[in-house]
């Protein structure tokens, strides 16, 4: 697989992904979910150890406790990914969005699914969506860029960069990428522009 999720995603860092369960709203737990957050624990600790089969059957347990478990279901897709089985990780981040179509990251685990089997177009959809509800997701904003920029369609990978430094103008990220694009449409005192502005903000990139 490209870059190792591990260390690209939430944030671009090797830190594990957020526990998701977190979107639901607060309330007492319930003596499945309790136990489900005790499986999803000791995935989490074994996903961070580099345990991917292990961390799967933890997440197994704790679905098998608690069926709509989000936190569960959107970890067991990322390790499933991470481990090739793109059909079984499909299966279950479409499941969390079903359950709660705002899970940012079920939406980018399934659009890196997409990109690594040859869906561009759908992969380029999921970022879409992963960026609407988190708009300050670089690494996500940056793979969407990118996949456009492959598809021919420049325009839309500009506007999308652009539309990404209004959000973190000191990103030194988007504005060197902003400067690939513009050098590869031959727009050089732009691209002149934002290679500039890179090395404004980090002298040694």
């Amino acid at each position: 697989m490209f870059t190792s999720l591990k260390k690209k995603l939430f944030g671009g860092t090797a830190k594990s992904p957020p526990d998701t369960s977190a979107h639901a709203a607060a309330a007492p737990p319930t003596e499945s979910e309790a136990a489900a957050s005790e499986f999803r624990k000791r995935g989490n600790a074994l996903r961070e150890q580099g345990h991917l089969e292990e961390a799967a059957q933890c997440y197994r347990q704790a679905l098998a406790t608690a069926p709509n478990d989000v936190g569960a279901l959107v970890n067991l897709g990322f390790v499933l990914s991470e481990l090739e089985q793109y059909v079984q990780a499909r299966l279950h981040l479409n499941k969390a969005i079903q359950i709660d179509p705002k899970q940012d990251d079920a939406w980018y685990v399934l659009g890196t699914i997409e990109r690594a089997t040859g869906n561009p177009d759908k992969a380029i959809e999921c970022f879409g969506s992963t960026l609407a509800l988190r708009p300050d997701f670089s690494i996500c904003r940056l793979d969407l860029c990118r996949l456009l920029f492959e598809r021919g369609r420049t325009d839309e990978a500009k506007q999308v960069v652009q539309a990404g430094i209004a959000i973190e103008p000191d990103s030194t990220d988007l504005h060197y990428y902003l400067g690939n694009l513009h050098l590869d449409a031959r727009e050089l005192d732009e691209a002149v522009s934002c290679f500039e502005r890179t090395t404004a903000l980090q002298p040694d990139f």
